[in-house]
């Protein structure tokens, strides 16, 4: 065969292979056509920490709307929020729905406590189902940190279920409160976003070999050092910043410190007034 010929074919073939080479694998939430990706797929992405995000609290609420409601959560999704935190509960009749407190203090169900609701109830009080919540944020950047307020093995097993039924189950990052819950998580579904909340060093030092998306401490020990520890065993940083750290300046501080997220109750602000990155 000639030299130019030989050439030639070697070239077609290696060619060929680094096209099939380039098929083999996907990324894991390789968003459809049109769509976003998902927080969740950012959290795992290699980009640099600190990420600098905000973690709207019950959704956005600046002009007044209900905290866990339809308007919140798309507001916060439409303001390029990539977190919105909600609480979940589940009723009488196992319907999934939002709602923080323990005891309802209107409507139709007043006095009443939550978990006794059944679905028709959660509907005729006005209250937004889980499996609502989670179509709202399809095909949106943002993911849904489930805060689950009856935290227990079986919440969490319905909870995934249903998120994996409606399709969204990369759209949602788990809160565990307790190491069981956690542990339940990373065993079932090492596949579902997890936020393991630590209230000690030796609980966030117990959480960091199962690789946490997010671990979240307090403010008043969230020190450069633990930081970068949390950082270098691949997990990101999230601080509660309501109250007296929900301004500006204190936004600031902590995302220096090397923060990653931020709950706050004025995520879109935050997006507008630190000119936040929303890719």
């Amino acid at each position: 065969m000639p030299l130019r010929s030989a050439l030639a074919s070697r070239l077609a073939a290696l060619t060929l292979l680094v096209t099939l080479a380039g098929c083999v694998s996907t990324p894991t939430f390789a968003p459809a056509a049109g769509v976003r990706a998902s927080a969740v797929a950012r959290l795992r992405s290699a980009r640099p920490s600190p990420l600098r995000w905000p973690a709207s609290h019950r959704g956005e609420r600046d002009d007044g709307q209900a905290g866990n409601g339809r308007a919140a959560i798309l507001d916060a999704a439409r303001g390029y929020v990539p977190l919105i935190e909600v609480d979940v509960r589940t009723g009488s009749d196992g319907v999934l729905f939002l709602f923080h407190d323990r005891v309802v203090d209107d409507g139709p169900c007043a006095g009443r406590e939550a978990t006794s609701l059944s679905a028709a109830e959660v509907a005729a009080q006005g209250l937004l189902t889980l499996e609502a919540a989670l179509r709202l944020v399809e095909g949106t950047g943002a993911a849904l940190q489930l805060d689950l307020k009856a935290e227990s093995p079986a919440q969490l097993e319905a909870v995934v279920h249903l998120a994996r039924g409606v399709g969204v189950a990369e759209r949602i990052v788990v809160q565990c409160q307790g190491w069981p819950s956690f542990a339940h998580l990373r065993a079932r579904f090492p596949e579902v976003a997890a936020l393991r909340r630590c209230r000690s060093l030796e609980q966030v030092r117990e959480a960091l070999p199962l690789r946490p998306e997010l671990v979240q401490i307090d403010e008043d020990w969230a020190t450069p050092a633990l930081i970068d520890e949390i950082h270098a065993a691949g997990s990101r940083v999230l601080v509660k910043a309501l109250g007296s750290l929900d301004d500006e300046d204190a936004w600031r501080a902590l995302f220096a410190r090397g923060v990653d997220v931020l709950l706050t109750d004025h995520a879109v602000g935050m997006i507008r007034e630190l000119e936040l990155p929303v890719d």
